[in-house]
């Protein structure tokens, strides 16, 4: 790690691919490390142009320039985004936590951080940190969350899984000896993309979570009804976990 990025990750040796930092960051998070993933984010910011916009591959900032990557990406916008929103809300299996990342930089005095809406597995969520003028003390807003209502159609297609759905096995179920099926329920929007799931039965180690990851990350032929794609909520959704996969 340089500047807070982490090098040689692409095709520049020594160099940075920039957008590799909200995978870093996130790993921190996820293990719990809210403060470090903050500065990952802030070492992403820092690493952009003065166009606020990131090139495919670029060198250190404290080194001469020498070569780079030749166009902006999108991509790498997108990623910042993604970080930046879970570092205020992320979800872990089946619970949605708050500001497990949240910078200390957007604790000063008077200072409002909101989310209007971001999409979360357990529905839109509105949020709104909103710190005193003296910077003593901060109250949180969190309005209810509801799932987007889902309009009943008689579809003339179901959705079609486009590959194999299945699920990576955890380490300690693959320890403990555990296989078994994950049933789910899930919504497929019109553009192919689960957007709701629901866990009907689980499995234990992790493996529920593990199936949640796997039907979020499932591509489908949407439903239609009349020609046109139209949101249909699934019932009784199987990912497996055999332990003859896993090996």
């Amino acid at each position: 790690e340089k500047e807070g990025m982490v090098t040689t990750t692409g095709w520049l040796t020594g160099g940075i691919w920039n957008y590799f930092a909200s995978f870093y960051g996130h790993s921190w998070l996820w293990q719990g490390d809210g403060q470090k993933a903050a500065e990952v984010l802030y070492a992403y910011a820092n690493h952009a142009s003065p166009l606020y916009a990131w090139i495919e591959e670029q060198v250190l900032k404290n080194e001469p320039i020498r070569e780079n990557g030749d166009f902006p990406h999108n991509w790498a916008s997108a990623e910042f985004i993604r970080l930046a929103a879970h570092l205020l809300e992320l979800d872990r299996g089946d619970e949605l936590h708050l500001l497990e990342g949240m910078p200390v930089e957007w604790l000063k005095a008077g200072m409002t951080t909101r989310l209007n809406g971001v999409l979360t597995p357990f529905g839109p969520l509105r949020m709104t940190v909103q710190v005193d003028r003296q910077g003593k003390t901060a109250t949180l807003e969190v309005k209810p969350l509801a799932a987007a209502p889902v309009q009943a159609y008689e579809v003339t297609k179901m959705p079609l899984p486009i590959d194999r759905c299945t699920g990576k096995s955890t380490e300690e179920a693959i320890q403990a000896g555990l296989e078994g099926t994950v049933i789910l329920d899930i919504v497929v929007g019109e553009d192919g993309w689960v957007r709701d799931v629901k866990i009907v039965q689980g499995l234990g180690l992790g493996l529920s979570e593990a199936a949640v990851r796997a039907a979020k990350a499932c591509r489908f032929t949407p439903g239609e009804r009349g020609g046109k794609p139209v949101p249909v909520r699934v019932s009784r959704f199987k990912v497996r976990f055999a332990l003859r996969e896993a090996e």
